[in-house]
């Protein structure tokens, strides 16, 4: 075979290696896949998949004016209980960010986890749950509400209400595991977790916290919380 040969099969091999390459980088011992979850009005909302194997996975929905990267504290524990994972930027944030975001994208927010759970589902994946963070909490439940398939949802700093994305009507007909995070000092999501702890009718579990400390902070700054819903996950 003559140089010419080899190095045009070279090219060749190397064109349909690039044609199939997912992008993706090591963090630790983890394998993070960067992919791009399309709504149906054209939004692309970039998301990272971390794959495990198993058929358990858990969508991650982060805080207001943050991004999916603020969850990255946790994905080694979560990993460590065999659970894939799942985290994308809501509309407007991260690298989906804009100026300003209308209540017209808030309001989608919710319609966009479905994304996220058939991307789970297309990988094997069918036992999900919900993990969200102040807005993303509200998120997560009003999604999981309607669709049978969220096997149960953790909220940390829920609110009744967050830019326009109301928990109340969601609360009285969730019927699945469900815990509730929230700190004593972070006065409206304390007020709202126990108005939302007192209407609901599932499987709930309330865990209250020292301090002022909001959504995902309250993991950040409680190695006890961590291990408390690694525990709750895996016993619900």
């Amino acid at each position: 075979m003559g140089i010419k040969t080899i190095a045009l099969t070279i090219v060749i091999i190397l064109a349909i290696a690039f044609i199939f390459y997912n992008p993706q980088e090591e963090v630790g011992t983890v394998i993070k896949q960067k992919i791009t979850l399309q709504t149906s009005d054209g939004t692309s909302l970039n998301a990272d998949f971390y794959p495990e194997n198993s058929n358990k996975g858990i969508i991650l929905i982060h805080m207001y004016q943050q991004d999916r990267t603020s969850w990255d504290f946790l994905i080694p524990d979560l990993r460590s209980k065999e659970y894939s994972i799942l985290t994308f930027d809501l509309r407007g944030h991260g690298e989906n960010q804009i100026k300003e975001i209308s209540q017209e994208d808030f309001n989608k927010m919710s319609s966009d986890v479905e994304l996220a759970l058939e991307y789970l589902n297309g990988q094997d994946i069918q036992e999900v749950s919900i993990i969200g963070a102040s807005i993303g909490a509200n998120i997560g439940l009003n999604y999981a509400v309607r669709d049978p398939k969220i096997h149960r949802v953790a909220l940390l700093s829920p609110g009744i209400e967050y830019q326009g994305i109301n928990t109340l009507d969601s609360i009285k007909r969730y019927n699945r595991p469900l815990l509730i995070m929230a700190s004593e000092e972070n006065e409206y999501s304390w007020n709202s977790s126990n108005k939302l702890f007192s209407l609901s009718k599932s499987k709930i579990r309330f865990e209250p916290y020292k301090g002022n400390l909001h959504g995902i902070e309250i993991l950040k700054q409680n190695q006890s919380s961590r291990e408390l819903l690694l525990k709750w996950l895996g016993e619900n």
